[in-house]
Formats: C-alpha cells, sequence, structure tokens
C-alpha cells in the first residue's frame, strides 16, 4: 500500500519511517511523480527486481535514472526502504549514487537516482579492444572505491556487490570520476550503541549474496554450510581485489572451467561450477605469463593482499589507500619510460590479435556473455607466487577465461 504524504516529507534514515523533520531525500505522490518527470523511453539495465529507465524532468530537462521496483510485499518492501535509508544517510559522499526522491504506490517503487553520463565500467572496459584499463586508470577507479568503501565499513554497512556493473562513470570513455551503485544488497546500518561497543567493521553478516566471480571465500563457504562463521565487511575487499584484477588483465581471476568446458566455462554445468567454488574457497588464482610486463609490482603487491583467503589477513580500505599502487599514482611516479610503454604496447597488440570466443548466457539480462582468450596463466597459490624480480610467473600453463555474471546488472 501506497504511503500517502506531501512532496515536502522526508526520509528519516535514523527510524527508517518517514518524518517532516529532515530534508533530505523527498518521497513523493505519484502525482508528483507524473506532474514532475517524463519517460524517456530509454532502459537502462534491468534484473528480477524491475528496471532502471530514464526519467526527464518536465521543467528543467534534466535526466535522471530510476529504478522501478515492482511486486513488493512486506519483506521485499523493507529491503527497499533499508536500500533508501543507507542511499539517504551517504547522499553527500562524493563515490556514492545519490538518490534525489523516491515515490511509493501500491506494489511499487520509484526511486529517482542522479544518471550518470558514462555509463558502467562494464561498459567501458568492453569497449577497450583488450577489455583492460592502464595502470593509471585502475589506480584511479581503485582509490574513488576504496573511499567509497572506507566510508561504508566504519559505519559497519558492506556493500556486497562490488563489480564492474556497479561502478557508473561520469563521463563517457572515462573511468573517473565514478560513483557506486546499487545498494541493494548492502547490510542494514547498525545501530549507533552497538557500533559503541564493537568494531564497526566486523559486523557479522550469515546471509551468502553477491555476484558468484566476486565473492569471498567466506560467503561462498555458507553457500554450502550455513553452520560457518559468518563474515564482515571484508568481503568487499575480496571483491575489489578481483575487480583490480579484472581491470588489469582484462580477464577473472576465478573462471576455471571443468574438464569439459576448459575453453569457456558453463555455467550450467554443475562440475564447473564445482570447480570454481573450490577455486575461491582455496585462493587459486593465477596471474598471466610475463605479468611484469603488464602491470607494476604494486599492482601484483596489492592483487595479493587482497584475494587471501583469511579475512582477518586481508587487506582492509585503510591499507589500500597507503598502498604505493594508490599513493605513486597520487604523487604521478606510475609514470612508464617511453622506451618501456612501446614494449607494453607491443605485447598488449599481440594479446589483441589472438582469437575471443563470445557465447551467450541466456540466464542473465545484459551485458552477458563468456570471453575466453589465448593468454597463457600459471598455477599459483594464494599468495599469487609473483617473481618480481624475473617478472614471470613460474608453473603450469592454462587458460584464462572471463564471463560477467550480471545477476543483478544496474546500469543508473
Amino acid at each position: 500500500m501506497a504511503t500517502s504524504v506531501d512532496s515536502s516529507r522526508s526520509f528519516d534514515s535514523s527510524s527508517s519511517e518517514l518524518t517532516g523533520k529532515h530534508n533530505q531525500v523527498k518521497q513523493m505522490t505519484f502525482a508528483n511523480m507524473c506532474e514532475r518527470y517524463e519517460r524517456t523511453g530509454k532502459e537502462l539495465g534491468s534484473g528480477s527486481y524491475g528496471s532502471v529507465v530514464t526519467f526527464r524532468n518536465r521543467k528543467s530537462g534534466v535526466e535522471y535514472a530510476v529504478k522501478i521496483i515492482k511486486n513488493c510485499d512486506y519483506s521485499s518492501r523493507r529491503e527497499v526502504l533499508k536500500e533508501i535509508n543507507i542511499c539517504q544517510r551517504y547522499n553527500n559522499c562524493a563515490n556514492i549514487i545519490k538518490l534525489v526522491e523516491f515515490c511509493e504506490i501500491d506494489d511499487m517503487f520509484y526511486l529517482v537516482f542522479e544518471k550518470m553520463g558514462g555509463g558502467d565500467l562494464r561498459g567501458i572496459l568492453e569497449s577497450r579492444d583488450c577489455l583492460r584499463l592502464s595502470e593509471t586508470e585502475s589506480s584511479k577507479v581503485m582509490n574513488a572505491l576504496t573511499k567509497a568503501l572506507l566510508i561504508l565499513h566504519k559505519d559497519g554497512v558492506a556493500h556486497r556487490d562490488i563489480k564492474s556493473e556497479n561502478i557508473l562513470c561520469k563521463k563517457s570513455g572515462e573511468v573517473t570520476p565514478l560513483v557506486l551503485c546499487d545498494l541493494g544488497l548492502a547490510t542494514d546500518l547498525t545501530s549507533r550503541r552497538e557500533l559503541s561497543k564493537v568494531d564497526k567493521t566486523k559486523t557479522t553478516l550469515t546471509s551468502p549474496v553477491g555476484t558468484i566471480l566476486y565473492m569471498a571465500p567466506e560467503v561462498v563457504d555458507l553457500m554450502y554450510d550455513d553452520s560457518r562463521p559468518p563474515y564482515d565487511t571484508s568481503c568487499d575487499m575480496w571483491s575489489l581485489g578481483v575487480l583490480l584484477y579484472e581491470m588489469l588483465f582484462g580477464v577473472m581471476p576465478f573462471q576455471r572451467g571443468c574438464d569439459a568446458h576448459l575453453d569457456s566455462t558453463d555455467f550450467s554445468c554443475q562440475d564447473c561450477e564445482t570447480v570454481l567454488h573450490e577455486d575461491i574457497l582455496n585462493g587459486d588464482f593465477s596471474f598471466p605469463e610475463n605479468a611484469g610486463e603488464f602491470c607494476s609490482d604494486s599492482a601484483v603487491d596489492l592483487i595479493q593482499h587482497l584475494l587471501v583467503v583469511d579475512p582477518q589477513e586481508r587487506y582492509s580500505a585503510a591499507d589500500v589507500l597507503q598502498h604505493p599502487y594508490l599513493t605513486a599514482n597520487v604523487s604521478g611516479d606510475l609514470a612508464v619510460h617511453e622506451s618501456i610503454r612501446d614494449q607494453v604496447e607491443r605485447k598488449t597488440n599481440q594479446i589483441c590479435n589472438t582469437s575471443v570466443l563470445h557465447t551467450s548466457d541466456s540466464n542473465t539480462d545484459i551485458h552477458d556473455g563468456v570471453f575466453c582468450t589465448s593468454i597463457p596463466r600459471t598455477s599459483c597459490d594464494s599468495t599469487g607466487s609473483f617473481d618480481s624480480s624475473s617478472s614471470e610467473l613460474t608453473g603450469k600453463h592454462q587458460y584464462m577465461k572471463q564471463s560477467t555474471l550480471a545477476n543483478r546488472t544496474l546500469s543508473y
């Protein structure tokens, strides 16, 4: 049932109820919504929740991304109100999506977000010949995202769905400025009384949610055994490590298929799923051969400190912000000598000329597909076993594959 309020009412994040005290995220009536906005007809994304569609403010002409959530029962309504609650709390954060206002009518919600003109990071990666970013670009993305996560984690809030589709860029073709979006799976705000007694980042979580290719081992573990220990905000840091790997190499660190699907992981195959889960649980990933030619030792080191199976040993957001890979970019020390840059470009062109196999996944909404490139990879343990002195990786050669499992794609 819709809440009947006037357009001056606002959402109170402290009580998760509507009050007239605050003037942050306003709730509109459906009549106000229709009077203020017109639908342009452009759909930006879709999922089981509903869709994200472009609306235009009739007066200003400014376009907004409106998340339309349908068929809300009591439980799902509470989840939507939680998302609104969290969005409002962080509405002034530069690197978190801004919720402008919302409307509830019958069993539907309309959440009006600022629209980012550059699309999502997944789209930018796919627009590149080698499906990857430069070190400088990747460092900038890491810096912005980690700052957003530091703010969330200090309040005990885990995003739980960090992935390239949930990073929106302001300008077309440019990775920054950017915002982190889709707080639908984010954990609820812990009460201030609770937060004063415990480490805020150590919120105990027991629901195994997220996107499997980015999911931390402790979350995957709960998929098999709900009696396993709970997890906390450090699950986002694992996902951040997966994202950094994806940005630098254009492929995913965890997506090895079974013996029957070595060249193209089949997500409908139970054996492929088992192999994937076991690799994540064991931290069994590897880097491309001669990874040192594509990225600095500090980039490899940061990945090694994020893709750590033990969440207690994994880097926190504060640790990442102090890492040389980010601090060097701020000071400009990641500039590469021209002769080295030429070598990198030549190697990049060689890889780009290899064949790419693309297959569709009918179970996902948009941006789906499996990319299989003939880049050799080497087996290593959870530390990555990267030899910075020789810029070589030792071990048995395999093939790397990439897939975007867009089970909850939102492109605002």
